[in-house]
């Protein structure tokens, strides 16, 4: 194999190993899980953690699932009716006088924003839905350029390029996640607000610090969200490298 195949190879096993951090970051549920307890904005919020929890459940499963208005109008519109049946309720909550679609919009729409999600908020999720959908396609498409290099120097019996492929890729994929590492720690902030003023247009990613998506998804949610996803990518990194050694050890 030429040069230029190995370093594709490579690039193509680092890309797919923090894709699989980002597959994990999206199941649904398993971030709201996992997290649950110490996120949330409680202070400038009129919801429990527990409802803090479950609203972000509901808005995570929309954004990188489903994108069932439906259900992520019934998931907020559940959480309100504890709200109340807690004896908190207020005149900033949605008046529902019909379960349709474009009522309960307009409801959303008229009610206080620490409560549910204004269409603008929705249109912001539905953004990053389409471009966590690209990515996963990129990943895909990397995905099959590994397994093409990788057959094609298994079948030719060019095992060593191979090792070399498993072993290159893990090192790059480690040295992303460590620039991502430091990255974060250093200027989060920055680099967060960056990404969105690359991603989105301006003027349709930034709402009131009490708002609900700002008090359920707080900065907390996403260093978690971001931790979780290179833990996952090391690990998987690793795990290549692992195996190009023993593979280059054992001449499999």
């Amino acid at each position: 194999m030429n040069r230029f195949q190995i370093i594709l190879g490579q690039i193509s096993l680092a890309v797919c190993a923090l894709a699989i951090g980002l597959c994990v970051c999206v199941v649904p549920q398993a971030p709201t899980a996992l997290f649950a307890g110490w996120y949330g904005d409680v202070d400038n919020s009129p919801m429990t953690r527990e409802e803090i929890v479950s609203f972000s459940a509901v808005v995570h499963d929309y954004t990188f699932f489903d994108q069932d208005r439906t259900k992520l109008y019934a998931g907020i519109v559940a959480v309100n009716d504890h709200i109340i049946e807690d004896g908190r309720g207020s005149d900033g909550q949605p008046v529902l006088t019909s379960g349709d679609e474009a009522s309960v919009a307009a409801a959303f729409d008229a009610a206080d924003e620490a409560y549910v999600l204004h269409t603008d908020m929705i249109d912001h999720l539905d953004d990053v839905s389409h471009v966590v959908f690209i990515m996963l396609c990129v990943a895909a498409a990397f995905l099959v350029l590994a397994s093409i290099e990788l057959m094609n120097a298994y079948f030719r019996g060019h095992r060593a390029d191979m090792c070399t492929m498993l072993v290159g890729g893990g090192v790059v994929a480690l040295v992303v996640i460590a620039l991502g590492l430091v990255g974060g720690f250093v200027a989060f902030d920055s680099l967060f607000t960056l990404m969105h003023q690359l991603l989105f247009e301006d003027g349709t990613w930034t709402f009131s610090p009490n708002s609900a998506l700002i008090c359920t998804l707080p900065t907390d949610f996403w260093v978690a969200m971001g931790a979780l996803l290179l833990a996952v990518s090391a690990i998987v990194s690793v795990i290549f490298i692992a195996i190009g050694k023993l593979m280059k050890s054992y001449k499999l």
